[in-house]
């Protein structure tokens, strides 16, 4: 049973490129880490679409930015912890 992606890789809402990572949230919806496209998703069960939760910004370095992300937690406050590799550093976002 594919639950996220599956349409083919590239950039839509429905696709990945290179997922990398995985976690869900307090609420039981599925955290992607999409490394090609340098952003994490967010998938409800059922909705075969995703929405962006942090970077989606292309590749970079600026605060707003990830750049091959790597990995993910969830923190108890909510926020995502994400390994950024590319720029060789750790950061939090608030969905």
């Amino acid at each position: 049973v594919v639950v996220a992606g599956g349409s083919g890789e590239g950039d839509g809402l429905s696709q990945l490129s290179i997922p990398c990572g995985v976690a869900l949230d307090g609420e039981g919806r599925l955290l992607v880490v999409d490394c090609g496209n340098a952003r994490v998703m967010r998938y409800t069960s059922g909705c075969p679409e995703g929405e962006v939760v942090a970077g989606g910004n292309r590749e970079g370095a600026e605060l707003n930015q990830l750049d091959s992300p790597c990995g993910i937690c969830v923190a108890r406050d909510g926020s995502l912890v994400i390994g950024d590799c590319a720029n060789h550093r750790v950061v939090r976002w608030t969905p």
